[in-house]
């Protein structure tokens, strides 16, 4: 029993089949890791191709991150307009948004010109409404000031 060649065979099945065993568990928890923030990730950006979500992102309570991602996923997800129905609810919550969006503080007025410059380009067929919407909006924006 207090043989050392006993002691050297059992440390070395242990070390054997120990090492493995800690390894392949710290890597299955690592990668449970991963899919879990790529499930959350996926999440956020189910949420940001709804228009209704990013209402509430622009709110003036936001922080400025919130309604940067806001306006990013509205480029990316809502800003060309081809093929749908100018008088349809999806075009109309679109141009809410625009208007709410140039309401806000966040960006200066130039900056809100020049958005309304790019949307105009991606939607030629809707430039007088989409003109419409931000011109309003910076007249208000204007009254507001003055008051």
């Amino acid at each position: 029993m207090y043989d050392i060649k006993f002691y050297v065979l059992v440390w070395a099945l242990v070390t054997v089949v120990g090492v493995p065993t800690v390894i392949i568990a710290t890597l299955i928890i690592m990668l449970q890791h991963l899919k879990l923030a790529r499930m959350e990730a996926n999440k956020i950006e189910r949420k940001l191709q709804n228009i209704d979500f990013l209402f509430t992102l622009i709110n003036p309570d936001n922080t400025q991150e919130e309604k940067q991602m806001a306006l990013d996923a509205f480029n990316k997800n809502f800003a060309k307009f081809e093929g749908l129905d100018p008088k349809g609810e999806d075009v109309q919550k679109r141009l809410r948004f625009i208007t709410s969006f140039a309401l806000l503080d966040f960006y200066e007025i130039d900056k809100v010109a020049k958005f309304s410059e790019a949307l105009v380009v991606q939607n030629r067929n809707f430039k007088k409404e989409i003109e419409h919407a931000i011109g309003g909006a910076i007249k208000s924006r204007e009254k507001n000031k003055k008051k």
